[in-house]
């Protein structure tokens, strides 16, 4: 068997089998020949497409992506080529939820506030959504946790109302990008923050950071405004689609 990896995928080689072959290639460098390969472990800097990747050899036969995401991939195209693929949901949750755990500290901190004295709502409570509720839990943090599909999945969970969000000092965006179907999520943090009073959405940002990788990912995005003493954070997980106009450069 013989594997093409991405070389920035740390510590792989420790996972491969002895039996298995691995080669790596450099993602800055485009689309790398696939020939000979039975599998292709890629990053989200590599988009695979009709137009990235017009041709898939036929003994090619599993692409695996090192990252939650999958926008990058467009499945159907790799199903109809007979390609299985798989992904690592859930594999920088923990780092993501204390990197927004530690932008919040941080904002206090610079703010003289406490924590605890705001509510934080988490649009999202999968992977990383659950591990931000967590750590908000154990350093007891009040949140308002929004995420209908995982309702309908799960019995033991229960979504908060869309209107509960209004109360919140701090929104955390964590959301996969869906364009369709009963909960899509195109557009969500505009469609989410319209819920807000007028004057926030008319007061400009006295404050803007925002993150990105390669695959136009934004992974945390931080948008302060102030509202009288009323400080509102908005923190997001999400595709640029997701966030529309209000992801800021």
């Amino acid at each position: 068997m013989r594997i093409l990896a991405d070389q920035h995928i740390h510590y792989l080689d420790q996972l491969i089998p002895s039996y298995a072959e691995i080669v790596h290639y450099d993602s800055s460098e485009g689309i790398p020949r696939l020939e000979g390969f039975d599998a292709w472990i890629l990053r989200t800097v590599t988009k695979v497409n009709p137009k990235t990747v017009p041709s898939l050899p036929e003994k090619l036969k599993f692409i695996g992506s090192a990252s939650a995401g999958t926008d990058h991939i467009d499945r159907e195209y790799l199903s109809d080529n007979g390609i299985q693929f798989d992904h690592s949901p859930g594999c920088n949750a923990n780092a993501v939820a204390e990197y927004v755990l530690t932008s919040m500290l941080t904002w206090c901190s610079s703010t003289r506030r406490e924590l605890s004295n705001h509510k934080v709502g988490i649009i999202g409570m999968g992977h990383t959504g659950g591990a931000l509720a967590k750590k908000l839990d154990a350093i007891g943090v009040s949140y308002a946790g929004y995420d209908p599909p995982k309702a309908l999945r799960e019995e033991s969970f229960m979504s908060c109302h869309l209107d509960t969000l209004k109360d919140c000092d701090i929104l955390s965006f964590h959301l996969p990008y869906i364009d369709q179907g009963r909960y899509p999520t195109h557009h969500f943090m505009p469609d989410i923050l319209s819920l807000t009073p007028k004057e926030l959405n008319e007061r400009p940002a006295t404050s803007t950071s925002v993150k990105q990788s390669g695959s136009a990912m934004v992974r945390v995005s931080v948008v302060v405004q102030q509202i009288d003493s009323r400080p509102c954070i908005f923190l997001a997980d999400a595709t640029k689609r997701c966030a529309g106009p209000w992801i800021m450069h």
